[in-house]
């Protein structure tokens, strides 16, 4: 099982997961879009995609619908720019309120401003320190199906995946869980019961 959660799958990994189908070995790729490696490599991907002993997992978009991204999208951009947009109209078209126009736009201007210095200085940041968490948590869902006894190693490409690998290992103590990619398959189990 390799596991990652860029949004460009690198070619170090998508050379990899080739390598591993070539030498026979049973793959489950666990990654956030099929566009991950589709946008970097179409190619490759068009050979892959449907290759028999590959497994995809992905979250097809469900990390964006996570309540703490909707809340900070709903919070902090569109409420405010929804009721300034409102504003910023009923100043232009009500006659009392033309001179409040100008102070308006600035606002809603202003909001803007603010609105994406606050999502990329202190979500983006702060959202760093919970992603590995909330990625393992989606992917834990996504991979509830899978027959772990199948799988023998766990492999974690970046990061933000080594969350997840550790909370496998630690849940099936059979598993292997690493960050090398590791071409020495020669130990590795190449049949799957498809059972």
């Amino acid at each position: 099982m390799i596991v990652s959660t860029v949004y460009r799958l690198n070619a170090r990994v998508r050379n990899y997961v080739r390598r591993l189908l070539n030498e026979g070995v049973w793959v489950d790729l666990v990654f956030l879009d099929t566009g991950a490696w589709e946008l970097s490599d179409a190619e490759s991907w068009a050979e892959v995609r449907d290759h028999p002993r590959l497994t995809l997992h992905t979250l097809d978009g469900a990390e964006q619908r996570h309540p703490l991204r909707r809340v900070e999208r709903v919070l902090v951009h569109k409420v405010p720019r929804a009721v300034l947009r409102r504003t910023t109209r009923l100043t232009s078209q009500v006659k009392p309120l033309r001179p409040l126009h100008t102070p308006a736009k600035a606002l809603e201007s202003g909001h803007r401003r603010v609105a994406g210095a606050f999502h990329t200085r202190i979500y983006i940041r702060a959202y760093r320190l919970v992603r590995p968490t909330v990625l393992a948590k989606l992917f834990r869902q996504r991979l509830a199906g899978v027959d772990m006894s199948t799988v023998d190693r766990v492999v974690t490409a970046d990061v933000y995946a080594v969350t997840l690998g550790w909370q496998l290992a630690r849940r099936y103590p059979h598993l292997v869980a690493t960050t090398a990619l590791d071409l020495n398959v020669s130990s590795w189990r190449r049949d799957r019961d498809p059972a």
